[in-house]
C-alpha cells in the first residue's frame, strides 16, 4: 500500500482508508505465496485486454438473451436504462 497516496489520507486509520476509500488505487505491489502478482499497480498474471474483450462479448450475449429470460420479454435497456444516452 502507498501511504502517500491522497486516497490513503488521513493516516489515522490506514486499513479503513484502504478498504473504504483507496481500494486498488493505493496498491502498488502484491505478492501471493512469495510470487509477485502486481507490480506498480499492474496485474502481472492476466492479460487485461483479453479479459476486457471477453467481458464485452459476454455483455453482448447477456443483452441479446435478456428478453428470453424476462417474464415480460423486455430488452436489457428497458430493465436497466443507461445513465447517459448512447451517441
Amino acid at each position: 500500500r502507498d501511504l502517500d497516496h491522497p486516497m490513503m489520507r488521513p493516516e489515522r486509520d490506514p486499513w479503513r482508508s484502504l478498504l473504504y476509500s483507496a481500494a486498488d488505487r493505493a496498491v502498488r505491489d502484491v505478492y501471493v505465496g512469495g510470487a509477485q502478482v502486481v507490480r506498480d499497480g499492474k496485474v502481472l498474471t492476466m492479460d487485461m485486454a483479453e479479459i476486457a474483450g471477453r467481458l464485452t462479448e459476454g455483455q453482448a450475449r447477456m443483452e441479446a438473451d435478456t428478453p428470453r429470460y424476462d417474464h415480460a420479454g423486455r430488452a436489457a435497456i428497458e430493465i436497466a436504462p443507461l445513465s447517459l444516452p448512447l451517441a
